[in-house]
């Protein structure tokens, strides 16, 4: 178990010394099948499942990769049950937000992470308690957010927390607009998010809750440990039912928005969905479940806590 903390540890710094850019690169060269590949393994396809994708969106230089796949995953939700409805969601109101919550935390001297960086069950978190923001309603993603946590936090101690972010980010807006209406934000994150049971899964040999394996998980973050054979019974399971699965790797935060799969159900491939451009790729089952760190869907039976 110390063995296991310390390479955690090891690999969390050296995804931090590395750009966002960097990571997500090293992730796509790690999982991404060849074309020689995939032109083998078409031959041998009986199931293809290739669920809708709203349009790219570029994390920039932010270290939110998290937020994308997390809004990446909703925003085809929502293309599932209204096809003809437009929904893309701000990335850069949640930098204000994450940069509002991880400040809070030190301020109050329950934590001292400073980063931006965070899981797809943070958003979560994020979301059930700002609410969301619909993109047209809030600017593109701020750049050099990351590097500002230490200098925006000092201005917090001696004004406020909110005239810091003022300094920062636009104002967050009392409303946004979704389907032709005005509403609070909260609204919108309850209409997205209601009914739905959110739990990150993490491969190992024990099965039960424990603490999220990504370092950059808030603290109370918890995920849930089983063999990995399982996790991708989970995957096939959720894609045939229309629930895109987020995954997290080597650094960085993508969706899984389809696979396809052979005549024993064994992947063949899966299609990626990226917050950089070229957007989307497919990538490899052995490598993608051998890069895993975690997964994070919409559950209809959820582990008991």
């Amino acid at each position: 178990m110390i063995l296991k903390c310390l390479g955690l540890l090891v690999l969390s710094l050296s995804f931090a010394w590395a750009g966002p850019r960097e990571n997500a690169l090293r992730l796509r060269q790690s999982i991404e099948a060849s074309p020689f590949q995939n032109m083998a393994q078409e031959r041998r396809e009986v199931e293809v499942i290739k669920l809708p994708v709203s349009r790219g969106f570029d994390q920039k230089d932010s270290q939110m990769c998290w937020t994308h796949s997390f809004f990446n995953a909703i925003e085809t939700m929502e293309l599932i049950k209204n096809p003809n409805r437009k929904l893309e969601l701000s990335r850069a109101a949640f930098q204000r937000r994450t940069m509002e919550d991880r400040l809070q935390r030190r301020l109050d001297g329950t934590d001292n992470f400073m980063s931006e960086r965070g899981t797809p069950m943070d958003a979560l978190a994020l979301a059930l308690r700002f609410g969301l923001v619909a993109w047209d309603d809030y600017s593109d993603i701020v750049l050099g957010t990351d590097g500002r946590y230490g200098s925006v936090f000092r201005v917090a101690e001696t004004t406020s927390l909110q005239e810091a972010l003022d300094r920062v980010f636009a104002p967050w807006p009392e409303l946004t607009r979704f389907a032709g209406r005005s509403v609070p934000p909260l609204i919108l994150a309850d209409e997205l998010l209601k009914d739905q049971t959110w739990v990150a899964f993490a491969p190992g040999r024990n099965e039960g809750w424990g603490d999220h394996p990504d370092t950059d998980a808030r603290p109370e973050t918890r995920a849930y440990e089983m063999p990995l054979e399982k996790i991708t019974h989970l995957i096939r399971e959720a894609l045939r039912d229309n629930r895109p699965v987020t995954y997290g790797g080597n650094g960085h935060s993508v969706m899984i928005y389809g696979a396809s799969y052979d005549e024993a159900g064994k992947p063949l491939k899966y299609f990626i969905k990226d917050s950089y451009p070229s957007f989307f790729y497919e990538a490899a089952p052995s490598k993608l479940h051998r890069e895993m760190l975690e997964v994070t869907l919409v559950v209809k039976n959820p582990p008991a806590p």
